[in-house]
């Protein structure tokens, strides 16, 4: 009857359906996105952000990790006033580009260890926190009138969540420290014919040494 009394009146029945239909704005890109990733897993999310947030750090501070590293192969003494003429060296010998030299296989090393260094972090703290939650619940049953605790990480609950996710991601990326390291203090010339790229080091890393020498310094670490 609806119907018949809309046709009647002209409208059709694809411009009922408009008419009823609640006013729904379209989600934008940057929406789309954000919804995808909250139907991920809270681990993936933690990595993607951790790698991310990572990335950014290490490209800001990469000249001072070159000349850092460079420092650490030769004998030269170190001055805080000689960094501004070491760095301006580099630059005149290999170029402005040398000093981010290593930081294509620092970006590959520093995602995966940020990423699981803070997923690992996040998941030992949610485990503590969960820990005290539930001996709170365990004094409650006992004594209703238990106050409730401070919620938070001691300073030696952060300490220890902080080393074992230190250990984890190193365990994990250090292999890529190793090979980042050595392109680091690699020389080349301003046309960059003598570079050699981050597959190239980690492939002669894997030929040259037993798989276990991959780790030979890591307990330093």
């Amino acid at each position: 009857m609806v119907g018949k009394d809309l046709e009647a009146e002209g409208i059709t029945l694809s411009q009922e359906r408009h008419l009823t239909r609640p006013n729904v704005l379209p989600l934008s890109e940057q929406q789309q996105d954000a919804m995808m990733m909250k139907k991920l897993p809270k681990e993936i999310r933690n990595i993607v952000a951790g790698g991310i947030a990572g990335m950014v750090a290490k490209s800001f501070v990469a000249p001072f990790d070159r000349i850092k590293i460079l420092y650490q192969i030769s004998s030269t003494r170190f001055r805080i006033s000689d960094v501004p003429i070491a760095a301006m060296n580099i630059v005149k010998e290999e170029g402005i580009s040398a000093l981010w030299k290593g930081n294509s296989a620092t970006m590959i090393r520093v995602f995966p260890y940020s990423g699981i260094q803070f997923m690992v972090y996040d998941r030992c703290k949610m485990m503590l926190l969960k820990e005290q939650e539930m001996e709170y619940l365990r004094r409650k049953a006992i004594d209703p009138k238990t106050p409730k605790p401070r919620w938070g990480l001691t300073p030696k609950e952060s300490l220890c969540s902080g080393m074992i996710a230190g250990v984890i991601s190193v365990i994990f990326t250090y292999p890529l420290d190793m090979t980042r390291a050595q392109l680091a203090v690699l020389r080349r010339q301003k046309d960059g014919s003598s570079t050699m790229s981050f597959l190239q080091v980690i492939t002669n890393n894997y030929r040259n040494r037993v798989r276990t020498n991959y780790y030979p310094t890591h307990t330093l670490v």
